[in-house]
Order: C-alpha cells, then sequence, then structure tokens
C-alpha cells in the first residue's frame, strides 16, 4: 500500500470533505452507506457473528497463494 500525502489547499479540501461536506458529498456519502446497508447483514449466533454479503467482488484473491 503506498501513501498518499496532500498539502496546501488539497489538505483542506480534504478535510473539510470529511467534517463539513458539501450537498453533494454528503449524499454520496449517504449512497456509499445505503450500498452497505443494502449487501451487508449481520447477525450475532450462538458461534459469534455471521455476515451475509451480497455484490462482493473476491477476484483479488485469485492471485494470493494458499499454502
Amino acid at each position: 500500500m503506498e501513501r498518499i500525502s496532500l498539502s496546501g489547499e488539497d489538505s483542506v479540501r480534504f478535510v473539510n470533505s470529511l467534517f463539513r461536506p458539501t450537498i453533494e458529498e454528503a449524499m454520496r456519502h449517504d449512497s456509499y452507506i445505503n450500498a452497505i446497508n443494502k449487501n451487508i447483514v449481520i447477525r450475532h449466533s450462538d458461534e459469534g457473528f455471521e455476515a451475509n454479503v451480497t455484490d462482493l467482488d473476491l477476484s483479488f484473491l485469485d492471485g494470493i497463494s494458499q499454502d
């Protein structure tokens, strides 16, 4: 994983998008949260927790060795 460094106005915009989002940013955040809520269901079970996840792309695991 690489590090991303922001400076100047870029860092100000990034922080503002988290703490003081515009209406458009807030709506975009809401759509992300709604998609997560729609696609992930977590239930408590006798063995801990059980998660059902739909539309989960695990294709990145194809390149990982199972050793």
